[in-house]
Formats: structure tokens, C-alpha cells, sequence
């Protein structure tokens, strides 16, 4: 892409290659967004997620499952309070659809079964 159309000094060259990158190879689906997960999803020892894409890519979806290994809702289904805890300790469970570190816009999908976090 020829960056004949931008005004001189709009934008870094290094900033240019990234959007025009971006809308090359869009539409190959092969482009991975810039952000990336810095660690594991920590979770309660009685939880764990299952994933239908890697992280990054479009179609990313967060399942959550309990205990018996059945597919939960994060909205419903999940305590306030974690096992072992009383209401008063302050202890309280606590799901957040973006993890620290990573810049995709991930949300709970409410009209989805299960509720579960896909990227936005």
C-alpha cells in the first residue's frame, strides 16, 4: 500500500506498516491482533475454561466449567463467595473479560448459552 495518501508527517512509517498490515491481510484471516495474554486465566482450584480459538484470534471463545467438568455460566452459575469462605471475610469470586496485559476487546456474551466470553 502506497502511503502516497497520507498527509507527511501524520503518522510514524513504523505505525503506517502496522495499519496497512492490518487491512491487507484482514481480509486473509491470517492477521493476529497486537495483544497477547501474559499469563494463564487463574481460576479457583474447582474451575477451568476451555478455549475454541487461541487467544488473539477473532473467533476466541472462553467456556467455563465447574467441578463435575459440565459447562457453567461465569453470570449465573459461579458463587459470590468461593468455597470455604464466609460472607463477612471479604473474599468474593470475580470474573473480568479482559486480563491484564492483553488489549482485545473481550466481553460475556448475554444471549449465548453458557455466557461465554468471546472477543467484541
Amino acid at each position: 500500500v502506497a502511503a502516497k495518501c497520507i498527509p507527511p508527517g501524520f503518522m510514524v512509517q513504523k505505525g503506517w506498516e502496522i495499519v496497512s498490515d492490518y487491512y491487507i491481510r484482514q481480509k486473509t484471516g491470517d492477521w493476529v491482533p497486537y495483544s497477547k495474554q501474559l499469563g494463564g486465566l487463574p481460576l479457583a482450584p474447582t474451575m477451568r475454561t476451555s478455549a475454541d480459538a487461541p487467544f488473539g484470534k477473532a473467533s476466541f471463545t472462553a467456556h467455563f466449567a465447574g467441578p463435575d467438568g459440565a459447562v457453567i455460566s461465569p453470570w449465573h452459575q459461579i458463587p459470590l463467595h468461593p468455597p470455604g469462605s464466609t460472607p463477612g471475610s471479604g473474599l468474593v469470586n470475580f470474573v473480568c473479560e479482559i486480563p491484564r496485559g492483553a488489549t482485545a476487546k473481550l466481553e460475556v456474551q448475554k444471549k449465548l448459552p453458557h455466557n461465554p466470553i468471546m472477543q467484541d
